[in-house]
């Protein structure tokens, strides 16, 4: 596990932005187009969901449906968050001097009042999810997200094994998801780009998919614990993993190591 002490403590896994990053396309039968390939040739032609041309969401890297999924478990410290809320993982593309573009990004984190999770969109979208979080205690959270149906499409929040809530992320969904995304665990990235609503309290087992994974595997997460090894047992579609037993290297085999700066590890 890892602990954050609230101070600039970060965590960058920006490697796995090459197996996450995503683009819009489009199903066969598209009005106003004969064919799939001619309403992707005209992609340049499209600047949103609302044309009706853009009906999919596709990994640039083999270019399978979008879906993902995100499980850690966190034990927060919201005495020691500075901020209002402590963002656990970020994924934005702020790494330019202008305005962040959360139209491209995921920010998931609590609230240091209440212990809420909270899933950041555009303003003003926020999804709270009205269950808190004890302090010192570990929590099994996942988050799941199916591109089967963008712009009317769900994402499910589970906690401690349960369904917690869903939301509608079609503004939080990467839409255009390039080269330059910044991952982040412990922070989130603002303009700058410089962390911002530094996460406090320990994390660990964080895993990312590229599937959605169902309830029984979610339970699965949350029975097993935190020795649980995904790797093994859990690999399939498996985009990263790290467990964060004394080393930030990946377990899924694909090479994601991230860069651990701060935080410290607990040996446990």
């Amino acid at each position: 596990a890892l602990f954050f002490d609230g101070d600039d403590d970060v965590v960058d896994i920006g490697a796995i932005n090459a197996k996450m990053e995503m683009q819009l396309s489009c199903n066969e039968n598209v009005v106003g187009h004969s064919s799939e390939a001619a309403c992707d040739a005209g992609k340049d032609n499209h600047t949103d969901l609302s044309t009706g041309h853009f009906n999919k969401i596709v990994y640039v890297d083999g270019g399978a449906q979008a879906d993902f999924s995100i499980s850690f478990w966190v034990k927060p410290d919201y005495a020691n968050m500075d901020d209002d809320y402590g963002v656990i993982i970020a994924a934005n593309n702020c790494s330019e001097g202008d305005e962040c573009n959360n139209d491209r990004g995921i920010v998931i984190g609590l609230l240091k009042a209440s212990g809420f999770l909270r899933i950041w969109h555009p303003n003003p979208n926020e999804k709270d999810f009205a269950t808190a979080l004890s302090a010192d205690i570990w929590h099994h959270v996942v988050y799941t997200r199916s591109a089967a149906t963008p712009g009317s499409g769900v994402g499910t929040m589970y906690l401690n094994g349960a369904l917690l809530g869903t939301d509608n992320p079609d503004n939080s969904w990467f839409k255009s998801a390039a080269a330059g995304e910044l991952w982040n665990l412990g922070t989130d990235i603002d303009t700058g780009p410089v962390e911002s609503e530094n996460y406090a309290g320990c994390l660990d087992e964080v895993a990312i998919w590229r599937s959605t994974l169902n309830i029984a595997q979610v339970q699965t997460l949350y029975i097993q614990g935190k020795s649980f090894d995904i790797g093994t047992h859990m690999s399939t579609n498996l985009a990263a993993y790290w467990d964060f037993d004394n080393s930030g290297n990946d377990g899924s085999g694909n090479g994601f190591a991230s860069t651990v700066s701060g935080a410290i590890y607990t040996g446990y």
